[in-house]
């Protein structure tokens, strides 16, 4: 049995050592709750700068389509330029042509009227 006296030393080491446990308690909680705000807080920076990166890959990818779509813009109008020039130097060449087998067909239907004429007046 225990005396009085060592009953309450007992007692006084028990509630020192519940009350160490407790105070250890509360510094692991507060590490806790400080690792869980430190996460959030690098959760939430890291949900931001997402955004932002996505943000200015959108910006720089829509410039870039912008740029795209204007070079082919241009480039299809110069095609239609030079097929309508193309078309166009094809059109004279035949318009040359058929002028100058107008021309000879003339040529010829005067020369014949021209002897005939000539013929007639022999």
């Amino acid at each position: 049995m225990l005396t009085p006296l060592q009953w309450h030393i007992v007692q006084v080491s028990e509630t020192t050592e519940v009350e160490r446990d407790i105070h250890r308690l509360r510094v692991d909680l507060l590490r806790l709750n400080t690792l869980r705000h430190r996460e959030h807080d690098n959760k939430t920076n890291l949900d931001r700068d997402n955004q932002l990166l996505e943000n200015q890959f959108m910006a720089e990818l829509k410039v870039r389509c912008d740029r795209q779509t204007d070079r082919l813009q241009s480039d299809t109008l110069h095609f239609g330029q030079l097929i309508e020039n193309q078309f166009m130097a094809e059109l004279k060449v035949r318009c040359d042509r058929q002028t100058d087998r107008q021309i000879d067909r003339l040529q010829s239907d005067a020369l014949c009227c021209l002897q005939r004429n000539y013929r007639n007046k022999n």
